[in-house]
């Protein structure tokens, strides 16, 4: 690393949000250089130590990247009274003449020291304000330098800053586990190597509080609501290497403190133990909903007739229970006539002049659902209305939504704070609709909502289950119901089975297919498909949001993360005319397919949204991401873009609830942990237009034998039997 010392020239330009900045230096060897890098505080003018390395960017040339950097204060006198009119409010150039004169070079060490001794000029104004000036400058110096020795990156100092301000330094000092239930992006992780580095015993009770805390909130990504006490307990005296007695002891102080709750021998985040008593007395007042008259036989005459085709007995019964019961969940696999069913309920709801809404938990699913039923649908939180920044949503038990009747599209993907929102959203007299596919793989986040709803049963649920002449035409339909029966698929003019055995191969197996459907069609033709009976034949894939590839895991040769890193080498190589950042493993480049892995509810952008990389602006650092579906232009900066993953390949669960007209799935022993039947089930009904098996016959009847569906730690169901009963 190098050093070099130099003043402040001019400020290019500072992102005000990450304190990244680009500036020109004065040096004595090299005259002006460039200099960039998180800079908390720097000032024109002011002299400073810079220890780096030298980059060169393809268009603004060499520039010097700094890692870290201190204040070098002037030691003449001249230096020092420039300095102190400069830099210090309450001190103009008279003013600084007079410290200089009365204290010498001294004076930054009254200052620091014994600033009473102010007082011993005559005359001298603004005392009180110069003090306060100069310990406010000094105090976010010495908490950046505070912070940078415990290796925290810059970026992360400044957000800790931003949250704290001056009493940053205090609170570490107190707890630095505080930092992880503050602050998003800092977990227990980084708060615990900071404080082993201030020497805060391993037995802690704030250590062992928050590592309790991570693990419950850890448990919800996947899809739990609470852990068992046992298990937390064991977890906690493996991880951190405790007795038994001291965790027991900790847990029930966060019990009486209301840190947890505890019910039973469950421990939940007391959160998500109220959203399940919420949504559960919410349900109880679509009971007393009144049922209106069921349509007569010429009306669904009239009504089969506008959506083109005759209604199953399973979609009149949808039909006539939509407006029977205040709560109504729809349920079934792909062909079984679902948005037909939604298009019928909406025109007897007009017949009927009920205002209704439709919706769905994701842009490309609302997007679709636009499509095939002709009407304007929205996700769930525009529908309600959220407001950015605030975490809440307009539409609320004191505001509701104005319609009589709601429609929820892929509710397998409705988690339990989504479906509490919605509950609160809609007016108590409205009646709800949720349709979806319960053999899918449940919500991203946590809670198992759609099952439970339908295993309590205190509501009606209707299976549609009839596979319509048009669908029995689709392979990939009928090869999807083939998976859930258990039985194996079968190769068809739009589902092809390739047997490739070692994994290296998989891989390359699957970048040859995504490279020639983009650049190679009369390959694809001549030894992948028939274009006879193929959609393909009506939309052929022009571009890497035509192609997903599904894998079950993020490790490994065909895990996701090796598989985007591959595929961006072919689908979106480095070129001039592309400009590109690193961030962690990752390269972002412009052109690049990329996924939103959180919720962020400031930007109306959530997890699983897919865009494409509009623009890097270097100078700014911004990153510009187009989401597909609305168009969506969003900004990031480069704290956010931890937020963004590559998305050429992503995970089956990231996949819920869009589609893609060809699907490429990696199947293979490798993945033996994840080879079960409702995520292949998932990832074959994410195709439109064509699917690709790719890998072994054993693995294949591996996942489709294992019809296991991992338990979500949910009491909703017993919640919704205590309130009914009552």
């Amino acid at each position: 690393m190098i050093t070099i010392e130099g003043t402040v020239r001019n400020i290019v330009f500072r992102n005000k949000s990450n304190c990244y900045t680009v500036a020109r230096i004065d040096t004595k060897e090299q005259d002006i250089i460039t200099v960039i890098g998180i800079f908390p505080s720097i000032t024109t003018g002011e002299k400073y130590s810079f220890s780096g390395d030298w980059v060169v960017h393809k268009t603004y040339g060499r520039q010097f990247s700094v890692e870290a950097y201190e204040e070098i204060l002037p030691t003449t006198k001249g230096g020092i009274e420039q300095y102190l009119s400069s830099f210090i409010k309450g001190i103009g150039p008279a003013t600084a003449k007079k410290l200089v004169k009365h204290f010498g070079t001294e004076v930054f060490n009254v200052l620091e020291n014994t600033p009473e001794r102010l007082r011993e000029i005559k005359g001298l104004k603004k005392i009180d304000k110069i003090i306060s000036s100069y310990n406010e400058q000094r105090e976010v110096k010495n908490i950046m330098t505070y912070l940078s020795g415990f290796n925290i990156p810059p970026g992360t100092a400044v957000k800790i800053y931003k949250t704290y301000g001056m009493a940053c330094v205090e609170i570490l000092k107190n707890n630095p586990y505080q930092l992880a239930e503050d602050i998003w992006g800092i977990g227990f992780k980084l708060s615990d190597r900071i404080a082993m580095k201030m020497g805060f015993a391993i037995d802690s009770p704030f250590r062992i509080a928050s590592y309790i805390t991570y693990q419950l909130q850890e448990a919800t990504n996947h899809g739990h609501l609470f852990l068992e006490r046992k298990n937390l307990v064991e977890m906690t005296v493996r991880d951190l290497g405790l007795s038994d007695d001291l965790v027991e002891k900790i847990i029930s102080e966060m019990i009486e403190g209301k840190k947890v709750i505890i019910d039973d021998s469950a421990v939940y985040l007391k959160h998500l133990y109220h959203l399940e008593f919420n949504i559960a007395r919410r349900l109880r007042l679509f009971k007393d909903i009144s049922p209106l008259e069921a349509p007569e036989i010429e009306e669904i005459k009239t009504i089969q007739r506008e959506v083109g085709v005759v209604l199953s007995s399973t979609q009149e019964m949808a039909l006539n229970e939509a407006f029977s019961e205040g709560l109504l969940i729809i349920t079934g696999g792909p062909g079984t006539g679902k948005t037909t069913t939604i298009r019928s309920i909406i025109l007897r709801a007009e017949d009927l002049e009920l205002s209704y809404s439709i919706g769905a938990p994701t842009g490309r699913a609302a997007k679709k659902l636009s499509e095939t039923t002709g009407k304007t649908a929205m996700t769930i939180h525009r529908l309600l209305g959220y407001i950015p920044g605030e975490n809440e949503f307009m539409h609320d038990e004191e505001d509701p939504l104005d319609a009589d009747l709601v429609i929820v599209d892929e509710a397998s993907m409705l988690d339990i704070y989504l479906f509490n929102s919605l509950l609160k959203g809609i007016s108590p007299y409205a009646r709800l609709i949720l349709v979806g596919d319960v053999d899918q793989l449940p919500s991203v986040g946590p809670g198992n909502v759609l099952s439970d709803l339908i295993n309590c049963r205190y509501f009606k649920t209707v299976y549609l289950k009839t596979i319509f002449r048009q669908a029995q035409e689709s392979s990939i339909i009928v090869n999807s119901h083939r998976i859930n029966s258990g039985e194996y698929p079968r190769d068809g003019h739009d589902f092809s089975i390739l047997n490739v055995e070692e994994p290296e191969q998989i891989a390359e197996n699957i970048k040859t297919i995504c490279t020639d459907f983009l650049f190679n069609k009369q390959r694809v033709l001549t030894e992948l498909i028939s274009l006879s009976d193929n959609k393909l034949r009506d939309k052929w894939p022009s571009s890497v949001d035509d192609i997903q590839v599904l894998s079950p895991m993020h490790r490994g040769v065909i895990g996701v993360t090796n598989l985007n890193m591959e595929l961006q080498k072919i689908l979106n190589p480095p070129s001039r005319s592309k400009r590109e950042i690193k961030v962690g493993t990752y390269i972002f480049r412009e052109g690049d397919k990329v996924m939103q892995i959180v919720n962020n509810y400031k930007k109306q952008v959530f997890n699983g949204d897919l865009g494409r990389v509009h623009e890097i602006d270097l100078e700014e650092k911004y990153v510009w991401i187009s989401f597909i579906g609305d168009g969506q232009l969003v900004s990031y900066d480069m704290e956010e873009l931890n937020e963004l993953i590559l998305a050429y390949a992503c995970t089956i669960h990231k996949s819920q609830g869009s589609e893609y007209p060809v699907v490429i799935i990696p199947v293979s022993t490798q993945h033996y942990i994840m080879l079960q039947r409702n995520l292949l089930y998932t990832a074959v009904t994410r195709a439109e237009n064509m699917v690709f098996l790719v890998g072994t016959p054993k693995a294949i009847y591996m996942a489709i034998k294992n019809d296991r569906v991992s338990k979500r730690n949910t009491k909703l169901i017993e919640r919704i039997v205590s309130e009914f009963q009552e």
